[in-house]
């Protein structure tokens, strides 16, 4: 969970919640505080807030969920998420084809 999570909000804000419930129906939410300044072409954003909800799982092979993202109160998107694992020369890789509707 830790790797997620450093990718997702990165070193410089403050998480205020973490949800994490890795099942069909189960739900990942994310949200956080940043400081001033943290975003350059968003420099009036201090929170940013992401909820999931996972549609399908299918051990090795799919993930499939819907999420919403929003900055302070507003929702910026919502979409539909499609994660493929797939062998590619013995290593296992993934693909991840999104579909968004702001």
């Amino acid at each position: 969970m830790q790797p997620k999570a450093r990718w997702f909000h990165g070193p410089q804000a403050q998480v205020e919640s973490r949800e994490f419930d890795f099942r069909v129906g189960g739900r990942d939410r994310l949200h956080c505080r940043w400081p001033p300044g943290a975003h350059a072409n968003l420099p009036h954003v201090s929170t940013s807030d992401f909820r999931a909800e996972y549609l399908d799982i299918v051990p090795q092979r799919r993930i499939v969920y819907v999420y919403e993202m929003y900055l302070d109160e507003t929702k910026i998107s919502v979409s539909l998420a499609t994660v493929q694992f797939h062998r590619t020369k013995g290593a296992r890789g993934s693909s991840s084809p999104s579909r968004a509707c702001s």
